[in-house]
């Protein structure tokens, strides 16, 4: 097979599976390759070891390789605004602060990335394991390839629809096999993220999360707009029914869905 020469590359990454597909104005066919998950689905190197077989493969030299990674790879906490902190320096080492309260010992082996926010608004940080950035890093060098971007998948649903966002309070569900990522977005900040496992096998479930999720926040009474990604129109319309307006930007679960372009309003 000739090689891919010049061109940007993204790959998906989870436990369950690996994908990979050229990107840019002349998008390719998405190649998927499943692997199966041990007990341990925050184990990222079969996933790793998965992706460097399929650029073997195309012979990928001379491009850029973008990096979604799945929830259970990330880590996720929202940094309240401290007033004082001046520098991208102070306001990373709040950030730390923040993620070994939340996660304990578990911070310390973490890459945060620090989202941008209005000033007196919170932020939303992404917490990816060292190792598992460095793997990537070295594949990409191996494979003659720049590491152009690693983002979480719930990152890249809010890049990819954030026009298709709107209301003063949301909330955005970005679905995979075994995962959901619950963001609530209220004036334009994140105001909490809940990343946890998730079997979703009745539409009770993603009900449930989110009137759960909306108590804990304060936010019970209010039905305000659910945007899916990963999700399917049974499970919006349940959530319609009990009052939530609820609108699938892009179906299927898992990763698959995040390569498709918003709907039209």
């Amino acid at each position: 097979m000739s090689p891919w020469w010049g061109e940007s590359l993204e790959a998906v990454l989870s436990p369950l599976g690996v994908t990979l597909a050229r990107a840019g104005a002349m998008p390719g066919r998405e190649e998927a390759s499943l692997l199966d998950a041990g007990e341990d689905v925050t184990d990222f190197a079969p996933a790793v070891a998965e992706l460097g077989r399929r650029l073997a493969a195309r012979g990928a030299r001379r491009g850029r390789l973008r990096v979604r990674l799945s929830g259970h790879f990330v880590r996720f906490a929202v940094i309240p605004a401290v007033d004082g902190l001046n520098t991208e320096e102070e306001r990373l080492a709040h950030a730390q602060h923040c993620f070994a309260g939340a996660y304990g010992a578990l911070a310390g082996g973490l890459e945060l990335t620090v989202a941008s926010a209005r000033a007196g608004e919170a932020r939303l940080a992404a917490g990816i394991r060292s190792p598992l950035l460095l793997a990537l890093r070295e594949l990409a060098t191996g494979a003659g390839l720049r590491l152009a971007q690693v983002e979480p998948l719930f990152a890249g649903a809010c890049n990819t629809f954030r026009r298709g966002l709107s209301g003063t309070t949301f909330w955005l569900g970005v679905l995979e096999p075994g995962r959901v990522c619950l963001g609530l977005n209220r004036a334009g900040a994140w105001q909490a993220v809940r990343n946890q496992h998730f079997l979703g096998a009745d539409p009770r479930a993603l009900l449930d999360l989110l009137e759960g999720s909306a108590l804990a926040e304060g936010v019970g009474a209010e039905h305000c707009p659910v945007y899916l990604v990963g999700a399917d129109a049974e499970e919006a319309r349940y959530l319609g029914q009990a009052g939530w307006p609820a609108t699938v930007l892009a179906e299927g679960r898992g990763w698959q869905g995040l390569r498709q372009e918003p709907q039209a309003a």
